[in-house]
């Protein structure tokens, strides 16, 4: 991939990071996700030909993400709107390290 239209960085996504569990009265625990990086990217879910496969690899992948380059990790998830999409690989395309390619899943 050279390079990176930043025209196409047009949807506000937030990358998140699990700052540690709680538990409730009940002894449920859940995850305390904290805002860790706020910036704009290309959202590009993926059909056809592409989506079968990238199934091959991961059968759960819905699509991918391009952003600037971000020291993302897969222990991180991505926030888009009232969507979540969880992170399945991460790729830094260009020696420069000035684009991060992030493959995902959406969580339902």
């Amino acid at each position: 991939m050279k390079g990176i239209n930043i025209g196409g960085l047009n949807k506000r996504i937030t990358i998140q990071y699990d700052a540690g569990t709680t538990q409730d009265d009940y002894g449920a625990i859940t995850a305390n996700w904290t805002d860790l990086y706020t910036c704009w990217a290309k959202i590009m879910p993926l059909r056809g030909k592409e989506l079968y496969e990238a199934q091959q690899v991961f059968p759960q992948m819905n699509g991918k993400i391009i952003i600037r380059y971000y020291d993302v990790k897969p222990e991180y998830r991505i926030k888009y709107g009232t969507r979540y999409f969880k992170i399945l690989e991460v790729i830094q395309y260009d020696e420069g390290e000035r684009v991060t390619e992030i493959r995902y899943q959406e969580d339902v």
